[in-house]
């Protein structure tokens, strides 16, 4: 009987080598199996064996190695005619943390499979979403949760690191304060169902943090950019809810710098436009003069990505720029459409998130 083996037998020779079928089998006929401890490690290794690819990625900065004979090119790129974008800092590279899950822990499919109730669940839940929508490639709605709880997380952790430079005056703190904005891309290249879908998230990321001092806008892009929903408090979630309903696709190229540049003017409207002219700044000592609380402030670019290199080079340059003067920023990336370029939105975030993409992008 398998019940009968030695614990390290049973967990080096017999859980470590089951696959999906066996494992699950297994569990069916052995109690013992099935209370298992080391049983939802293996889940959560076949979970990284059939998805890993698929997942959402977490990101470090790292220099980016300069190639030879790209020095000049690189210093006389820093004004470039096609953007109007200058003095940018150094260009650096991002790099992907969670291809390796046992050298990386990625906190946020952690906390997925936590609201799931462990990797077996999420495994089941990732494989019932990948039955019903393949070829696209789609998440869990636990993998989708924990992306969106990553900025209530955020939020918690500015007002924790801000507590300790104000006085409490003896009263319950407040909500944190997050605020967000949505970057949709309209362009060509994506589908109906694609522009529903980054729709959709952001609609749930405001229905989560509903719960926060929450501060929510929307942005729209393809050749140009147009501020859909302006960057303030929802009334309520069903109002922000009809204001997504009645934004339409605009149609036409894909300007993620401008994009970003306009998600940069909600979050701090002295700063300098795409002319070149000198930005004051939006410093956190300066926004807590003008009476706002210290905030985590989101970009979630919802994209394909799909631009060519002096685009991509602009866009990171603005990237690079609101990590600089935006006080606690984050960028994350949405990866939404067919042939998703998921180097360029790994390399330009500090977390890439695949919602809706099709299975050549991987």
């Amino acid at each position: 009987m398998i019940e009968d083996l030695p614990s390290e037998l049973l967990q080096e020779f017999v859980l470590a080598t089951c696959d999906v079928e066996t494992l699950a089998s297994l569990a069916q006929v052995s109690r013992k199996l099935r209370r298992w401890p080391g049983q939802e490690e293996r889940w959560r290794k076949l979970w990284w064996e059939r998805w890993g690819t698929e997942a959402v990625c977490l990101t470090e900065e790292e220099e980016e190695a300069e190639e030879e004979g790209t020095a000049d090119d690189t210093s006389s790129e820093s004004a470039s005619p096609r953007s109007g974008y200058s003095q940018q800092p150094p260009r650096k590279r991002r790099r992907a943390l969670n291809l390796d899950p046992d050298v990386h822990q990625n906190p946020i499919l952690e906390h997925a499979a936590t609201l799931a109730g462990g990797w077996k669940a999420l495994f089941a839940s990732r494989d019932g979403v990948h039955r019903a929508s393949s070829p696209i490639v789609m998440p869990s709605p636990h993998e989708e949760m924990a992306v969106v709880e990553q900025m209530i997380f955020l939020a918690h952790r500015v007002q924790a690191s801000s507590a300790g430079s104000r006085p409490s005056g003896g009263k319950f703190a407040p909500p944190p304060a997050l605020e967000v904005v949505f970057l949709c891309d309209g362009s060509g290249s994506v589908t109906a169902q694609d522009f529903f879908a980054m729709k959709a998230f952001a609609d749930k990321c405001v229905q989560r943090g509903m719960c926060l001092n929450l501060s929510a806008g929307l942005v729209q892009f393809s050749s140009e950019s147009r501020v859909e929903i302006p960057l303030e408090k929802p009334e309520s979630h069903a109002s922000f809810a009809r204001k997504l309903d009645a934004t339409t696709r605009m149609n036409g190229g894909t300007n993620i710098a401008q994009a970003l540049e306009t998600a940069l003017h909600l979050f701090c409207p002295d700063a300098a436009g795409t002319t070149g002219k000198k930005s004051d700044g939006c410093g956190s000592t300066q926004a807590y003069y003008n009476g706002r609380e210290p905030a985590a402030r989101v970009a979630v670019l919802l994209t394909d990505g799909r631009v060519d290199n002096y685009q991509a080079r602009d866009a990171s340059s603005v990237a690079a720029r609101m990590l600089a003067e935006v006080p606690n920023f984050s960028l994350f990336a949405v990866g939404v459409g067919n042939d998703v370029d998921r180097t360029f939105l790994t390399s330009t975030s500090e977390l890439y998130f695949p919602l809706r993409v099709s299975t050549s992008d991987y």
